[in-house]
């Protein structure tokens, strides 16, 4: 409990670089500081992604996306049977055939198979897939809205049963996918997160020691980056809250701007000459 108290105490001294806890800082031990970011990284991140996922409910959404899918392809005709030769689509249907699906209540065209049709035409079945006489067809929300698998040199057959080993591939997708999910957020991401932000850290630092050193010439690269690492707080606690609500695009240019301003902030208000004067008017 006591070590909780001291990590909140200092994430909220951290939050915006000011004298003088930020000149405190240049006695105390790096160290103390490194397990401050870790720290304070895991702590956001977890709480981040613990309300996404009880506010987007992304396990759900996906179980129900898979549930669809899957009473969809259980409507398959028995007697459509659709060959790829060398790259080159044959079905025994002498017309399009839609794959429908229904979620939530809400039916939506989830494949379509027309071997006259080309790439432009999923805007006008305005379906999630599309397999023509030589391609496969996915929408897609970059221009031009769709992406193309060539076929190439492709031999399958598609049929009732083919479609069966399909079936059978998603009931076990749907009991391992809740737990692989659990293993990526709350696993291999705050590690990949731990990477990416040691590496950020390190270069904001020497930035804002390239920088600071041309003013205050008792700048040490090491204190610099205790600083940087604290001076982190409120930019990742930003980059955080836009990832929730925003536009995720914009999260990580505006965690750079803030963590540079911020880190050179923090510099400032250690090294700055405001610090003598602090002690003056505090005496």
């Amino acid at each position: 409990m006591k070590k909780v108290k001291g990590f909140l105490a200092w994430y909220r001294e951290s939050l915006l670089p000011q004298y003088p806890f930020y000149h405190r800082l240049l006695k105390k031990r790096l160290r103390i500081s490194l397990l401050y970011g870790i720290a304070m990284i895991l702590v956001s991140y977890y709480t981040y992604i613990s309300i996404y996922i009880i506010v987007r409910q992304p396990i759900q959404s996906m179980g129900s996306t898979i549930e669809a899918v899957e009473q969809s392809l259980h409507t398959y005709p028995s007697d459509l049977v659709i060959r790829i030769q060398k790259g080159v689509v044959f079905s025994n249907y002498d017309r399009p055939y839609f794959l429908w699906a229904t979620e939530q209540g809400k039916k939506r065209l989830l494949a379509v198979l027309d071997t006259s049709a080309d790439a432009w035409s999923i805007h006008d079945y305005q379906s999630e897939l599309l397999l023509t006489g030589h391609q496969l067809i996915l929408a897609s929300s970059h221009a031009p809205g769709y992406d193309i698998i060539s076929l190439n040199n492709a031999t399958h057959v598609i049929n009732k049963a083919s479609v069966g080993t399909i079936i059978k591939t998603i009931e076990l997708l749907k009991v391992i996918l809740p737990y692989c999910y659990l293993l990526l957020v709350f696993v291999i991401i705050p590690l990949v997160l731990l990477v990416m932000y040691a590496g950020t850290t390190l270069l904001i630092a020497l930035i804002s020691y390239g920088i600071a050193h041309y003013f205050f010439s008792a700048v040490q690269y090491k204190r610099a980056l205790q600083l940087t690492i604290h001076a982190s707080t409120l930019p990742f606690a930003v980059f955080f809250g836009v990832h929730l609500v925003s536009s995720r695009f914009i999260a990580f240019p505006l965690l750079i701007l803030l963590f540079l301003a911020f880190s050179l902030t923090a510099l400032y208000e250690a090294y700055g000459d405001h610090a003598s004067f602090h002690r003056g008017t505090n005496s």
